[in-house]
C-alpha cells in the first residue's frame, strides 16, 4: 500500500483490520463485545465483524460459527451504549487530581484501571464508586 501511495490513514486502518481480524467466536457475550469496543473503538469493531462475517461466508464453516458473528454484531449494537471509553467514565482526570493524583502516568493508569472495572461491570460507573476505587488505588 505504501508503494502504491495509499494515504497513511487508510494504510493504518487496513493494517489494524488485518492484524486484529483473527479473533475467536467461542465466547461471544456482552463482556466480549464491550472489550472489543474498548480495544478497537466503535468503527473498527464493526468493520472487524463485517470482515469476520465475509471471511466465514467464504469458507466451509459450521452454521454456528457464522451465527456467532451475527450475534456479535447485535451485541456490539447493544453494548455501544455502555461505557467503553475513558470519556464514558463518571469521573475524569480532574476528579482524580482532586484526590491527590498528579498529572502523568499514574493518573493515566488509574483511569485505565477504572475503565477496566467498568467494562467488566457497567453498573460500577457512578461517581461515588469510581472515586472510592481511585482512593483505594492510591493506598
Amino acid at each position: 500500500m505504501r508503494r502504491l501511495r495509499y494515504p497513511t490513514r487508510l494504510r493504518t486502518r487496513v493494517t489494524r483490520l488485518v492484524r486484529s481480524h483473527a479473533f475467536p467466536l467461542e465466547a461471544v457475550n456482552e463482556l466480549f463485545a464491550r472489550r472489543l469496543l474498548r480495544e478497537q473503538g466503535d468503527e473498527l469493531a464493526f468493520d472487524l465483524v463485517s470482515h469476520k462475517e465475509a471471511d466465514l461466508r467464504g469458507k466451509q464453516v459450521p452454521p454456528a460459527e457464522l451465527e456467532a458473528a451475527v450475534r456479535l454484531r447485535s451485541l456490539l449494537e447493544q453494548e455501544r451504549t455502555q461505557p467503553h471509553r475513558l470519556t464514558d467514565l463518571a469521573v475524569d482526570g480532574a476528579d482524580l487530581i482532586e484526590l491527590g493524583y498528579v498529572e502523568g502516568p499514574e493518573l493515566g493508569r488509574a483511569l485505565e484501571s477504572l475503565l477496566d472495572a467498568v467494562i467488566e461491570r457497567p453498573e460500577l460507573n457512578t461517581r461515588e464508586e469510581l472515586l472510592d476505587r481511585a482512593r483505594a488505588l492510591r493506598s
